[in-house]
């Protein structure tokens, strides 16, 4: 009975591992690419503040996703985060989206905010505002509302939504603002 336990569950592993080739997951990183590491040091409700050696940065893991047809299998639906970061050396806010699948050529991608749309550029599984003016309007914007749709589509309709709360948000930020200076974005 135990060989065949054994048996079963290797048959549903080697399944599970090759049944997803769709899936869209994004390479592994090299052993060449850096990786910034960060330590928590506070969370705000559904924002986390962390520290790291060249950056401070605010994150949030989406919430709520909508009915995935970019990637249809379940187990891409692991979510999506949103950041600002602040390069201590550059004096720069910047703020991006990290997706859990690459975001294939032709996928647009925008972020609403109350009635402001803001649309993104990409690369693999990153995307950026797509005007540099943008990231202050929607630190203002987040602090004002309760939520952010992201929006990725294609023109043949396949689209995924994610929902972005903004619990914590200013208090993550005013924390970010406090320990990393930059210039002062709004929020007056």
């Amino acid at each position: 009975m135990k060989h065949l336990l054994l048996i079963i569950f290797i048959i549903s592993s080697f399944s599970q591992a090759h049944a997803e080739p769709e899936c869209n997951k994004k390479p592994s990183q090299s052993e060449d690419s850096p990786v910034e590491v960060g330590e928590l040091r506070n969370t705000f409700k559904k924002w986390d503040y962390f520290v790291g050696t060249d950056a401070c940065w605010i994150v949030t893991m989406s919430i709520q996703k909508r009915p995935d047809t970019l990637n249809p299998i379940p187990s891409c639906l692991r979510g999506t985060t949103l950041a600002m970061t602040h390069y201590t050396g550059e004096q720069v806010l910047q703020i991006s989206i990290n997706a859990d699948f690459l975001i294939e050529k032709g996928i647009g991608i925008s972020l609403f905010i109350g009635d402001k749309n803001y649309p993104f550029f990409s690369k693999e599984a990153s995307a950026w505002p797509s005007r540099r003016d943008d990231e202050i309007l929607i630190v203002n914007q987040f602090a004002q509302e309760e939520t952010g749709i992201l929006e990725f589509y294609h023109s043949k309709m396949r689209h995924r939504n994610e929902i972005f709360s903004s619990a914590g948000f200013s208090e993550a930020y005013k924390e970010l603002n406090s320990y990393c200076p930059f210039m002062k974005f709004a929020q007056n």
